[in-house]
């Protein structure tokens, strides 16, 4: 049996209490900062943004 834990992600909560930045080329930061979750978070977002815009979809 797998234990599976889910956890809902604000990631616009999650980009604000972050220190990393987003700026023309991209995220912006102190590595350290770069957490598996922020990591997560705008990737997340950016593949919310090409899927909005038409350029991702489910399988691509």
């Amino acid at each position: 049996m797998r234990n599976t834990i889910t956890q809902i992600v604000s990631i616009s909560r999650s980009m604000e209490s972050s220190e990393i930045t987003f700026g023309t080329s991209g995220a912006r930061g102190q590595v350290v900062d770069m957490t598996d979750l922020v990591c997560f978070v705008y990737t997340c977002a950016f593949l919310q943004h090409l899927t909005r815009i038409g350029q991702f979809s489910s399988g691509m």
